[in-house]
């Protein structure tokens, strides 16, 4: 499922010339989406992005407070 955002389609048309395997790419909030983010996994990319905890699909039980300079990624 494609969602028809500005951001996603911006990382979909500038990446639509890459083969797919071997590429990461990095992208910030604006840019990024958890259907994104799924769709380029299916696809054979690696991706690196910052996400909004508010931002629409964002599964929000996976949050665990941070203190300051205080950072957390997932695979």
């Amino acid at each position: 499922q494609r969602q028809n955002d500005l951001g996603s389609n911006v990382v979909r048309n500038l990446s639509k010339h890459l083969k797919k395997s071997g590429h990461i790419l990095y992208f910030d909030n604006f840019f990024s989406s958890i259907n994104l983010c799924n769709e380029l996994k299916d696809s054979g990319f690696g991706f690196v992005g910052t996400i909004k905890k508010n931002r629409k699909g964002f599964p929000i039980n996976n949050l665990k407070k941070l203190s300051k300079n205080e950072f957390d990624w997932t695979t």
